[in-house]
């Protein structure tokens, strides 16, 4: 009988462990990245605290909070992080996602880089940061000093906000040696999609409508229910596997197994939250007061693109000229996407979840893009030190975009801050010495 019993007890304890190390192989290749209980532990908890009644202010449940200057920054007085996407910083005093201050001193023994841009430059700015970093110690100029990077981009920005924000720590007393502006997708996908059916200015920030509006609107109150919902059954399916202290809810929710089977449908409801807030955008209504829709503009205009990509590169000119007032250097750079035609060769996880054929930025990228390309090969003509990166993946057919959007995965981004370290070390050697 005894004998009996430890043969099944083994026999458990054996077919659990091999379960749990099927569990931690497949949970690495579905969702590209190792198995770490302790992260996803956090990653449970702050998504269970994210039941807010104010969901749909500000557009992420009074996270981000609006900016006289900048039109919005992150709220340092709420916890922090994105629906869509991991942060591995919290938010300063002055709004930005990042460990340090953006107000940082001249040094001869520091490299201060400025990074601005969108969500795409912030996510290159920590997933890709030592890639980027390992790239600029090549240049002989740069040797021997340690590099500092300070972060300045926001999920959501477009133009004219990097530039204006540029001026704004130039003004407080920033300091920056080399300022990288990555950005495009921003500025030629979101006006078409967000601000037109508000009838907003299209140089207004992301999501102008509501920052401004409240939930007054019954079009927008309605969609903000929606939100609200879908963040309290995210908030509620994390609660399932862990408590609010970060304790386990039941034996093995902190295995690979049950890690996977949480973020298997945590991902998907992330997404409709994505989905939800791009509904909230888009919402029809009869408001017509200008402080939530600025100057008229026509949309239907057959140069639409031709516009946003001219104010686009107008924005980059104004941030190259100011760099060049202060000694700074300025590189500009075009980021890639996976709509841009012939722009990579989609891998078979790509093809399911960062390709389709609805989605809504789709057509922007592939009628604007073009515009932009052409615009930047002007900007090169002025003076600009401009790169297009567009089609940096053009051979590669790894598992590189993770969403439908724009966003590269840790792989995807450590590939875009090497190469845009590798231009700029390019760059410095062919241009000799600082002006």
């Amino acid at each position: 009988m005894i004998k009996t019993a430890s043969f099944w007890l083994i026999l458990a304890v054996v077919t659990i462990g091999v379960i749990e190390i099927g569990a931690r192989w497949a949970y690495g290749v579905a969702f590209d990245t190792p198995f770490d209980a302790e992260q996803i532990a956090d990653s449970q908890r702050e998504i269970r605290a994210q039941t807010d009644p104010e969901a749909g202010r500000g557009l992420l449940g009074g996270l981000e909070v609006i900016h006289p200057y900048l039109g919005f920054v992150g709220n340092p007085t709420r916890h922090n992080e994105l629906v869509d996407a991991l942060r591995e910083t919290e938010v300063t005093s002055y709004g930005f996602n990042d460990d340090k201050s953006p107000i940082q001193p001249a040094s001869k023994d520091r490299l201060i880089v400025g990074i601005f841009g969108g969500s795409v430059a912030h996510y290159m700015s920590t997933q890709g940061v030592s890639e980027l970093e390992a790239e600029l110690m090549r240049a002989p100029r740069f040797a021997g000093r340690s590099v500092v990077v300070v972060r300045v981009a926001l999920a959501g920005w477009k133009q004219p906000q990097q530039l204006m924000a540029l001026n704004y720590l130039l003004m407080l007393g920033a300091h920056f040696d080399v300022v990288i502006n990555l950005d495009g997708f921003n500025e030629i996908a979101l006006p078409p999609v967000e601000n037109r059916p508000k009838g907003v200015f299209p140089y207004f920030p992301r999501g102008w409508y509501v920052r401004t509006q409240g939930a007054t609107d019954h079009a927008v109150r309605t969609a903000v229910g929606r939100l609200t919902v879908l963040q309290q059954g995210r908030a509620d399916w994390a609660g399932r596997f862990v408590e609010a202290d970060g304790t386990p809810t039941f034996w093995g929710s902190n295995t690979a197994l049950a890690a996977w089977i949480w973020r298997w449908r945590d991902d998907a409801m992330a997404a409709e939250l994505a989905d939800a807030r791009l509904q909230m955008l888009a919402s029809k209504d009869s408001d017509t007061r200008y402080v939530a829709r600025g100057p008229p503009f026509d949309y239907r205009d057959e140069n639409l693109y031709a516009e946003l990509a001219a104010a686009w590169a107008r924005s980059s000119l104004q941030m190259h000229q100011l760099c060049a007032a202060n000694g700074i250097e300025y590189y500009h750079f075009l980021q890639p996407n996976q709509y841009v035609p012939g722009s990579k060769p989609l891998h078979a996880e790509e093809r399911r979840l960062a390709w389709s054929e609805k989605s809504l930025y789709r057509a922007s990228v592939e009628r604007g893009y073009p515009e932009l390309i052409e615009q930047g090969k002007q900007l090169r003509e002025q003076g600009v030190a401009y790169t297009d990166l567009t089609q940096m993946f053009e051979h590669n057919d790894s598992f590189l975009y993770h969403d439908v959007c724009c966003h590269l995965n840790v792989t995807g981004n450590q590939l875009l801050g090497a190469e845009i370290g590798r231009v700029i070390a390019g760059h410095v050697a062919a241009s000799g010495p600082p002006r």
